[in-house]
């Protein structure tokens, strides 16, 4: 039976004597997150998931009075497939945006010469206020380029001045 006589006989015994169609469960403390307390848990994470583990506990005891450790919600966490990782950065771009910039891109797909014409230079950025460090996201694997999971960014004068020269070279034929 490709199985150990001793579970051959604890499955007979359980069934003759206990009544048992299937063993019953082993012995062990229970899990303390529950299935409902999981499904929980990851509505918070998908709700903000840029929250810290701390602030997520805090919301998981006030909202199902079951206390839990920091150890647990990641083990249970990790189990699900989530992870705490550095968000992906990219430029925060509005939908009519996004239409522009492609309707552009379709628009000028065909220049060859034109490019030659175009001299680009290196762009510089200057920090005002508040540094641009890592930021972490909870989030599954295939959820790394998710719009919930990417750190937009914008630029503005309250955060950065991002200061990008571009020439364009005019050639005139006289």
């Amino acid at each position: 039976m490709d199985h150990p006589k001793s579970t051959v006989h604890d499955v007979i015994y359980a069934y003759r004597n206990l009544g048992f169609e299937t063993m019953p469960p082993w012995s062990g403390r229970p899990q303390i997150i529950t299935e409902r307390d999981g499904h929980h848990l990851e509505k918070l994470l998908k709700e903000n998931k840029w929250t810290n583990i701390y602030e997520l506990i805090d919301n998981f005891v006030a909202s199902t009075s079951t206390n839990v450790n920091t150890r647990t919600v990641k083990h249970y966490l990790q189990d699900q497939g989530f992870y705490g990782r550095v968000g992906v950065k990219k430029s925060l771009v509005t939908e009519p945006n996004r239409k522009k910039r492609l309707l552009w891109a379709q628009e000028h797909e065909n220049w060859k010469k034109e490019w030659e014409n175009i001299i680009w230079s290196d762009e510089s950025k200057f920090e005002l206020f508040k540094g641009d460090g890592r930021k972490y996201v909870w989030r599954q694997e295939h959820e790394k380029y998710d719009l919930q999971c990417l750190i937009l960014t914008f630029k503005s004068g309250q955060k950065s001045v991002m200061i990008w020269v571009v020439s364009l070279k005019v050639i005139l034929d006289l």
